[in-house]
């Protein structure tokens, strides 16, 4: 992720905020981060225009890969709840949520 300029993070000292945490002040934007998933597909996203040019840059500010780095840190967490919703639908939903069953010694 690129450096932020010299003066942005003399500004964000003099705030009370981070040296280089681009974006977090308020969480406003962090929160505004929502997940929703419809059957076989899942959304990650933001209604926040603000996360827009954070994610893709400006002319002023380059693009910092917010939604995509989540993905990337949480992808154990993404496996876990696909796998489960998977065996859901082929054993119950009750067997997802207590576990895979186990046939004989395996």
């Amino acid at each position: 992720m690129a450096e932020l300029a010299e003066s942005t993070k003399d500004d964000r000292v003099r705030q009370g905020y981070p040296e280089n945490e681009p974006g977090l002040r308020s969480g406003e934007m962090r929160e505004g981060i929502e997940r929703n998933v419809q059957g076989r597909t899942g959304r990650v996203g933001s209604n926040d225009d603000k996360m827009v040019y954070f994610e893709l840059g400006s002319a002023k500010q380059p693009p910092r890969a917010t939604l995509s780095g989540a993905l990337i840190r949480k992808e154990e967490d993404v496996a876990r709840v696909v796998g489960r919703h998977f065996v859901g639908r082929l054993f119950g939903e009750d067997v997802a949520n207590g576990g895979v069953p186990v046939i004989g010694d395996e």
